[in-house]
């Protein structure tokens, strides 16, 4: 079914990282849209400043984490899994149309199962993703704290970025669990 875990853009089997996306889209936004994707400095940008600024760096994270690739390969297997089960041929016949019965059950084990899968490269691109957007989080700090030589920040940084990823984790296997609970009628 699945040929690997998700890893970055892929051009031909050829794996597009963070930190060669991201310039490339920061270089192509000014280029040609002519707009800074650098993220606004925290002191001089509200809300409306910062919240539009997310999207490229959100985008490259995607991308690089492979989370957009793998989702679409979920989403494809599942509706291949479920297209003739009992409760889609009831829909069908019922006139609802298969999408309909299979919507929110693809959604949610296909999201499930890639943000499960992905979850390592995300946590991995997203501190490549902080660093070259300029984009503040943890990734940042633990960046400037390595670079001034201050180890108790750089702990400090890394441990809440390992329970961050602790509780990610947590999250993911909770929604597999009761995914699977709920599931289990339907094989």
């Amino acid at each position: 079914k699945d040929v690997g875990v998700g890893v970055g853009v892929g051009v031909g089997g050829m794996i597009l990282p963070a930190l060669a996306l991201g310039p490339l889209v920061i270089v192509a936004g000014m280029r040609v849209l002519g707009v800074n994707l650098f993220y606004p400095v925290r002191v001089l940008g509200d809300w409306t400043a910062m919240i539009p600024a997310a999207i490229a760096p959100a985008a490259v994270l995607v991308l690089a984490s492979g989370l957009a690739g793998v989702l679409v390969r979920e989403i494809r297997g599942e509706c291949a899994r479920w297209h003739d089960r009992p409760f889609v041929l009831l829909a069908r016949a019922t006139g609802r149309g298969s999408a309909a019965a299979l919507r929110r059950l693809v959604l949610v084990q296909s999201l499930g199962a890639a943000w499960a899968r992905c979850l390592p490269w995300i946590f991995g691109e997203l501190l490549v993703i902080e660093v070259v957007f300029n984009a503040p989080g943890l990734g940042l700090d633990a960046w400037h704290m390595a670079r001034i030589r201050d180890v108790g920040g750089l702990v400090t940084a890394l441990a809440w970025i390992v329970g961050l990823y602790g509780v990610a984790v947590a999250v993911a296997a909770g929604i597999h669990a009761w995914i699977g609970r709920r599931l289990e009628g339907y094989a």
